[in-house]
């Protein structure tokens, strides 16, 4: 009888929750656009229940898969939480990707999945928080038991609760508003996934991006940035069940420090990208083959969980970015070895698993890899990589004298970014990849990460080597080598990684050295906390200079902040309002599309320098061509974007020389603001 009444409760419960987000949401949906500043508040709430919405759903349906449908017994309350929502997240993932294939991405067809999901998974959720009060309550007691571990959780908690709060706000990103937001509003409006031929890359896995489609589809563009700020909660989360099972609490506690406060998380976790969801995946797929990997393979049935779930989470990691198949390569190393070195294991049973490991991942993401065969007519699974191996024409790029250009534009940019020797990262100084580390600048290494690692990283030389903290250090050095094929400085490649040395780093400090060693223990945390403060003071100050607080608490109305963030947005309004429906513009070394209301192709730098190059003396006639077979009615350009980086000067120049010798015969000017101008093509001109 007992039993019977928790459930009636769960259901209502349930009933009245959905009821209510859907009455808010419902009046936020028929609520005119240009009365929104008035309801700020009403518009944040919506927000926060269609991501609350898709986490509980995440949580719910992935714990019933797990638990009831497979049988999978969690050996704590942790793990379980962790694993339930990835296949959760999975799940919604592959749902919308189904729905766009089969060409019924729509409204009332989504919601009635999504609800039909509530209503399954709900029941599941009480056993979650039947369980989490207790648990809390015992670490909450561990933690806050010494100075140390107390000052380490104010700091995480002060630099959540700054993230959090710059994930309220509208989307301003440049990759953002190119693709990752882009590419789900043009599915949703086509009501499938359709060709998007100069958006190359929207031809990369993009698993994240098919939730966002669900967060968009429920008229919330907030929401994709919350689910990305949540999956850096979630890394955090297994950062600490790492170090509690590999190590000790402290350690977990001091790694989450360490990775949280570094730069590239940070930033992250304010945008609605994809790399925290990769992050996650892939320490997750890492964290169970280091499980795996430690049990012996003669041990019973209910130790090859690790090993499906290894198997499970990667193939997702691809499914959300290429680099997961860098991990694929770490595995298939750590296995080959295993079978040249341990002799006394069954060889036959590790090159099964190798080959389990080389093809079950792939089938899991192997969706994306036939659409890419298919919309490029044959060409490369993995477009716009590869293409020099496998070919492929992509549509119609622009038109056949730029058929060079589709097939040469992947080389050019990475050209940019030429190979270096491993000598040049090893003797690299450490400031240009920490302090001096910028986003967006081929000049020094993309992006700053955190001095912790390479000041802690060399001690582990020597500390005391555990097994365990060998085997993290061995997979964070084999990524960063199987990362140099990608012929790119781009930091933020590597940040899968960070988690495991946030993980080395901490024992480092924490138990790297013995007891009576107190003296370097004791300036290793000093260390540690200088270095954190000073991050943390960094990053406070660049919350603020964002004004992110602010637009929550709405004091600046939505345009303000958006165009403080991002100059394309005045641009965008010009556009969506002064410019006729049936234009059709040009965007010239910009990508950003999310705002824009009209027709648009963008055309980067390096493209636009490709076909001058290409079309050599006949570039006037055969621009004049290429924009009239486009329907080209208007142009946008940007030129302080590709202005910004030293070696793309002479791509710059040429753009530049070739721009102002058409603009003044061909075009008028309509708008000028921010660096951003937009022409109208003369009549009888194009």
């Amino acid at each position: 009888m007992q039993k019977q009444d928790n459930t009636l409760k769960w259901l209502v419960l349930t009933a009245i929750v959905v009821w209510a987000g859907f009455v808010l949401f419902w009046y936020v949906w028929f609520h005119p656009e240009h009365q929104r500043p008035y309801y700020h508040f009403l518009f944040l709430f919506s927000d926060m229940f269609v991501f609350l919405f898709i986490v509980v759903i995440c949580f719910g349906m992935g714990r019933l898969i797990l638990v009831r449908l497979l049988h999978w017994q969690a050996e704590n309350l942790l793990i379980e939480l962790l694993c339930s929502f990835g296949v959760g997240f999975a799940l919604l993932s592959y749902t919308a990707m189904i729905l766009e294939f089969a060409g019924i991405l729509r409204f009332w067809v989504t919601v009635l999945i999504l609800v039909v999901f509530m209503g399954c998974g709900a029941f599941e959720l009480k056993f979650f928080f039947a369980r989490i009060s207790q648990g809390f309550r015992r670490e909450w007691k561990f933690i806050t038991g010494s100075t140390l571990t107390t000052f380490l959780l104010v700091i995480i908690l002060l630099q959540a609760g700054m993230n959090c709060t710059d994930s309220f706000t509208p989307p301003y990103e440049w990759d953002t508003l190119s693709y990752h937001l882009y590419c789900p509003k043009e599915y949703i409006k086509a009501g499938k996934i359709i060709k998007l031929p100069f958006i190359h890359q929207s031809y990369y896995a993009s698993g994240v991006e098919q939730v966002y489609t669900l967060c968009l589809l429920l008229r919330s563009h907030i929401a994709p940035k919350l689910l990305h700020c949540f999956l850096g909660l979630m890394t955090l989360l297994l950062i600490y069940e790492m170090g509690r099972r590999f190590f000790t609490r402290t350690v977990g506690l001091v790694a989450m420090l360490i990775f949280y406060t570094c730069p590239i998380p940070v930033w992250y976790s304010g945008i609605g990208k994809n790399d925290l969801g990769t992050i996650f995946f892939l320490t997750l797929a890492l964290y169970l083959f280091i499980r795996w990997w430690q049990t012996p393979l003669n041990s019973s049935c209910a130790k090859k969980q690790w090993l499906f779930l290894s198997l499970f989470f990667t193939g997702i990691g691809i499914h959300i970015d290429y680099r997961g198949l860098i991990v694929v390569g770490v595995i298939t190393l750590f296995l080959l070895y295993q079978i040249i070195a341990q002799a006394d294991i069954s060889r036959v049973k590790l090159l099964q698993r190798l080959v389990l490991f080389l093809i079950v991942p792939v089938v899991i993401a192997s969706p994306w890899y036939i659409k890419n065969y298919i919309y490029t007519d044959g060409g490369s699974p993995v477009y716009p990589f590869l293409v020099q191996w496998f070919g492929g024409v992509e549509g119609h790029y622009f038109d056949s004298l730029t058929h060079q250009l589709r097939q040469q534009y992947h080389t050019s940019v990475v050209s940019l970014s030429p190979a270096k020797s491993i000598w040049y990262y090893l003797s690299l100084p450490f400031w240009k990849f920490t302090i001096l580390g910028r986003n967006y600048d081929l000049a020094r290494f993309n992006a700053k990460v955190t001095p912790l690692y390479l000041i802690l990283l060399p001690l582990f030389i020597f500390a005391r080597k555990p097994r365990v903290a060998k085997e993290l250090l061995a997979i964070g050095v084999a990524y960063v080598v199987l990362t140099q094929v990608m012929r790119s400085n781009h930091t933020r490649y590597l940040a899968p990684i960070f988690p495991l040395l946030a993980l080395v780093s901490a024992y480092v400090v924490v138990q790297g050295f013995p007891l009576h060693w107190s003296v370097v223990r004791r300036l290793l945390i000093g260390i540690v906390c200088i270095v954190v403060l000073a991050l943390l003071y960094d990053n406070t100050i660049t919350f603020f200079k964002h004004k992110s607080l602010e637009y929550v608490l709405g004091l600046i109305p939505e345009r303000d902040y958006i165009t403080l963030r991002s100059e394309i947005y005045p641009a965008g309004e010009f556009i969506n309002k002064e410019l006729p429906p049936q234009a059709k513009l040009l965007f010239i070394s910009d990508e950003r599309l999310y705002y824009i209301r009209r027709q648009a192709i963008p055309l980067t730098a390096a493209r636009m320098a490709r076909f001058i190059k290409i079309t050599g003396n006949h570039t006037m006639d055969e621009w004049k061509k290429l924009l009239t077979n486009l329907g080209i009615t208007h142009i946008l350009y940007n030129p302080g974007f590709h202005r910004r980086f030293e070696q793309i000067r002479a791509i710059s120049d040429t753009v530049d020389e070739f721009f102002t010798r058409y603009k003044q015969q061909y075009l008028e000017p309509v708008y000028n603001r921010y660096g951003i101008e937009i022409y109208r093509i003369k009549a009888g001109d194009k």
